[in-house]
C-alpha cells in the first residue's frame, strides 16, 4: 500500500526566508505545502522556491490572492498556483463562490463557523471544483474568549463539518515557525473537535492532492 502524503496548503511566511522552513515542513511529515505570494514578489525568486523545493522532494504549491492574480502575468511563473479567495463574510462566500477562477476559499476559523450553515453548502454543491479552506492558526491565536465561542460553535455544527457536501481542507495557515503543526497533532486535535476520521483524511490528504494534481489549465480558467 502506497505511503499517504499529507498537504499543509497555507503557509504565510516571510517568502525570503521561506527555503530555511523545507527541511522543517519535511520533517514534521508534509509531502506539499501552498506557499502565499504576495504582490511584487520577483518570480526569479518563485523559481529558485521551487528549485530548493524540489531538492528537498517537497511539492510545492504557490498560491495567489485573487486580487493579486489579476495583475500578474501566471503563465509565467515557474510551478504550479492556485487563485485562492479570503472569505470575510457570508457576502463576501456568496459572491466568490460564483468566480470560476476560484479554486479554494479560504477562512479563518471563526468566520467558517458563522458561515456554515445547510442553505451555504446547498449553494456550494452548484459550483462542483470548489474547496473550503479552514485556518488552524486563526484558532490558536484568538483570545481566550473568542476561542472557546468558535469551538462552542464548532461543535454544534460538528455533522455539517463531518457532511459528504463539504470539500474541506485543512491547512495550518502558519506566519511563522511555531504556528506549524504535524499532520499527526492535526488529526489528533480534529478528532478531539469530532471530526470523524474519514474527513480529516480528506481535509489534509486527499482533497490537497486533488488539487495539486489538477492540470493547470483547469486551475486557471474557466469551467
Amino acid at each position: 500500500m502506497a505511503r499517504r502524503k499529507y498537504y499543509d496548503l497555507y503557509l504565510d511566511i516571510d517568502i525570503t526566508r521561506a527555503k530555511y522552513f523545507f527541511p522543517l515542513v519535511r520533517h514534521l511529515g508534509y509531502r506539499g505545502i501552498g506557499l502565499l505570494i504576495k504582490e511584487n514578489t520577483e518570480p526569479s525568486l518563485i523559481k529558485s522556491l521551487y528549485d530548493i523545493a524540489s531538492t528537498e522532494q517537497l511539492e510545492i504549491l504557490f498560491r495567489f490572492n485573487k486580487s493579486i492574480s489579476e495583475n500578474l502575468s501566471l503563465k509565467q511563473i515557474k510551478g504550479r498556483y492556485l487563485i485562492v479567495a479570503e472569505i470575510k463574510n457570508e457576502k463576501d462566500f456568496r459572491d466568490k463562490v460564483r468566480d470560476k477562477t476560484i479554486r479554494l476559499l479560504s477562512f479563518a476559523f471563526e468566520e467558517f463557523v458563522n458561515i456554515l450553515s445547510k442553505e451555504n453548502l446547498n449553494l456550494l454543491k452548484q459550483f462542483p471544483g470548489r474547496y473550503i479552506e479552514l485556518q488552524l492558526s486563526s484558532l490558536f491565536n484568538a483570545t481566550r474568549r473568542a476561542r472557546a465561542l468558535a469551538l462552542s460553535n464548532f461543535y454544534k455544527k460538528i455533522n455539517l463539518v463531518n457532511s459528504s457536501s463539504l470539500p474541506l481542507v485543512i491547512s495550518s495557515g502558519a506566519r511563522n515557525i511555531e504556528d506549524l503543526i504535524s499532520p499527526r497533532c492535526v488529526r489528533s486535535l480534529l478528532r478531539i473537535l469530532g471530526v470523524k476520521e474519514k474527513k480529516i483524511l480528506e481535509a489534509i490528504s486527499h482533497n490537497p492532492e486533488t488539487l495539486f494534481k489538477l492540470p493547470q489549465s483547469v486551475i486557471i480558467m474557466e469551467d
